[in-house]
């Protein structure tokens, strides 16, 4: 196996610089190699490259010296003299790729054997090693001007969407407009009191965001949630669904939101008070079996801390910070609901706001937003604002805060933009 890939790295570095064109068929960074002299060779490649200029023997031996202060080019002119060809180059680059793959899983196998029967989390840790193998081939150091050439390319490929989300969708389009959708590893924390319909927004994001999504619910089982899709998708009052007290018309709507949602990529796990390391390792098999797209957590503060002795403050922060790195480490949104302090009842205005989330500041300081619902007539009988739900953002990193409003009909516990709601309610739809 030694032979072969230091073969292989040497036919990469070789073949480039007898073709620069080459360096766009392949996705390697220096990190790849396991020969330190190929991932220099290769990483002044990469340097010119980015510096638009070509790489020969003659300038990548400069660069190398340039970089290194040691005189480079009779190790250069070797390599390129001893490179057979310049075919084949994307199949070599592959094979590079799976030997640094190779290293590093039987380095984590052997950190597990020596760990494991000592460190009751050396499984888990394992487990999340091997699956961000991928994630580590990136580089993490950039200079200034590599920086900003990844912003500017985000900025035109926003441009060329022309008004298209460049996340996920929450199902309702005001609040896409000021959040740009749910964004790939972002931890976003949705909270609120009880009975202002956090479960039945989760529930309208899962069957509006259109792509692969895990739900993990420590606080209703999975039937519970599918008692409430099929009446939020055929829009039948909710208690008519658990009674079944149903009329003829009403059970067409209801198998016909049953082929809607047999068909929909949704995977729950309704697993009670699960520990943060449980979620975590059910959303790794979930991004594996069925490459989930967005994570939804229902509720924050049932979810335990891997040390049942610690306060629940702590609990809380540990949770919180779990499911923020586990936004990152799946590449995916991770939306949880969190619940509220009930201090916020004695208030005269019963908003909640950032400061009010239960057991833990942590949760303000990991997520990347903070949204609030709030219904005025859960407090107010005789409130002019009946069926409106406001959604307030207390903090968004990627943009402005500020109001959402969104119809709710109780109903069916479905959220919809307003407009659509009075639009429905106009034409009887």
């Amino acid at each position: 196996m030694t032979d072969n890939f230091l073969e292989a790295e040497h036919r990469v570095v070789g073949a480039l610089m007898l073709d620069n064109s080459l360096i766009a068929e392949i996705d390697l960074t220096p990190l790849d190699f396991c020969d330190s002299t190929m991932a220099q060779v290769f990483g002044a490649i990469r340097n010119l490259d980015r510096e638009k200029k070509p790489f020969d023997v003659f300038t990548v031996g400069e660069e190398l010296e340039r970089t290194t202060g040691k005189h480079w080019l009779p190790t250069v002119a070797t390599i390129a003299k001893e490179a057979p060809s310049s075919r084949n180059i994307a199949t070599h680059a592959e094979y590079v790729k799976k030997y640094r793959r190779n290293r590093e899983a039987r380095n984590i196998a052997r950190k597990l054997v020596d760990k494991v029967g000592q460190d009751d989390g050396a499984i888990d840790s394992a487990i999340s090693e091997l699956m961000a193998l991928d994630t580590r081939n990136r580089e993490t150091l950039y200079t200034m001007k590599q920086a900003v050439e990844i912003a500017y390319n985000k900025l035109s490929d926003a441009h060329n969407r022309r008004g298209e989300l460049t996340g996920i969708t929450s199902g309702l389009g005001d609040l896409d407009k000021a959040t740009g959708g749910f964004q790939d590893s972002d931890l976003i924390i949705v909270g609120a009191r009880p009975a202002m319909g956090k479960t039945g927004f989760l529930l309208n994001v899962a069957l509006k965001c259109g792509v692969s999504c895990g739900i993990q619910s420590a606080e209703m089982s999975a039937g519970q949630l599918a008692q409430r899709s099929l009446s939020t998708t055929s829009k039948v009052n909710s208690w008519k669904v658990r009674t079944a007290d149903l009329e003829p018309d009403e059970w067409g709507d209801i198998n016909t939101a049953l082929t809607l949602l047999v068909g929909m990529p949704i995977y729950i796990d309704d697993q009670s008070s699960p520990t943060i390391a449980e979620v975590q390792r059910q959303a790794r098999k979930l991004k594996q079996k069925y490459d989930i797209k967005i994570l939804l957590v229902d509720y924050l503060q049932r979810i335990e801390g891997n040390n049942p002795r610690a306060s629940k403050i702590d609990q809380v922060g540990e949770v919180t910070k779990g499911l923020k790195t586990l936004a990152k480490e799946l590449n995916i949104p991770v939306v949880a609901l969190a619940q509220v302090n009930r201090n916020v009842d004695q208030r005269p205005n019963s908003r909640p706001q950032m400061g009010d989330l239960s057991d833990s500041s942590q949760i303000e300081k990991e997520a990347d937003v903070i949204m609030m619902l709030y219904r005025d007539e859960v407090y107010n009988s005789e409130s002019d604002q009946k069926g409106v739900a406001e959604i307030n953002i207390e903090k968004n990193r990627h943009g402005p805060t500020g109001e959402i409003r969104a119809a709710w009909i109780s109903d069916c516990m479905r959220f919809e933009d307003i407009a659509v709601a009075w639009e429905s309610q106009r034409y009887g739809l």
